[in-house]
């Protein structure tokens, strides 16, 4: 009787654990199906949406389209006479002082540039140097410091050693 009501335990248990896992299962099935259904919606509807940009867009270029043929001239205009002086080149030997003037100004500003670089190279090394002199103070201080401390030290335990002897 007791292995009886044991073993009837034990197949309600294999029971309810094959139900949890069947409706696991199930579940898991029907949300797969769910998400499929659902991408499946919005590809329809991202592909509507492109279908509606492209007809929208071929509309758009339909009306500009119209508009260029409604404005469009209803001839070819009428051919121009030659001109009697040169259009191109016109000016090129009358400004030759200006050419050189400004050629002139494009050298002066150049060399300004240069001595500009120059001068603020000059100053970053002059910094740098600076830098470093004060860097270099700094650690002769600590150099000085630490040659202090280990003398007294040694002074000390020179004492030390003096007072137990």
């Amino acid at each position: 009787e007791v292995y009886q009501k044991y073993y009837g335990d034990l197949e309600r248990q294999a029971r309810s654990r094959e139900q949890r896992r069947n409706k696991r299962r199930e579940d898991k099935e029907f949300l797969e199906r769910l998400e499929q259904a659902q991408l499946a919606e919005d590809i329809a509807n991202y592909e509507r949406k492109i279908v509606e940009e492209k007809n929208a867009q071929r509309g758009a270029l339909q009306k500009a389209l119209e508009a260029q043929i409604s404005n469009k001239p209803d001839q070819i205009p009428h051919k121009q006479d030659a001109p009697s002086e040169p259009i191109f080149g016109a000016n090129d030997g009358a400004n030759e002082d200006k050419v050189a003037e400004k050629r002139k100004r494009a050298v002066d500003v150049r060399t300004e540039l240069e001595k500009e670089i120059v001068r603020k190279k000059k100053e970053e090394i002059l910094q740098q140097l600076i830098e470093q002199r004060e860097s270099q103070e700094v650690l002769d201080k600590l150099r000085q410091g630490l040659r202090d401390e280990h003398k007294r030290r040694h002074n000390k335990l020179l004492n030390m050693r003096k007072s137990l002897d």
